[in-house]
């Protein structure tokens, strides 16, 4: 359900924040088998 939810606002998201952008270092978590994906994601917009 979360990965659906995610697919749809993400796209949502960057229409309404044209300038969104990464703004610093991403940090990511360690790999584990179920769950990646960024620690720490600085963002500007």
């Amino acid at each position: 359900m979360a990965r659906a939810e995610q697919q749809e606002a993400l796209p949502l998201l960057a229409q309404r924040l044209p300038n969104l952008r990464i703004n610093g270092d991403v940090i990511w978590k360690p790999s584990t088998v179920a769950i990646f994906g960024p620690e720490h994601l600085p963002i500007a917009f």
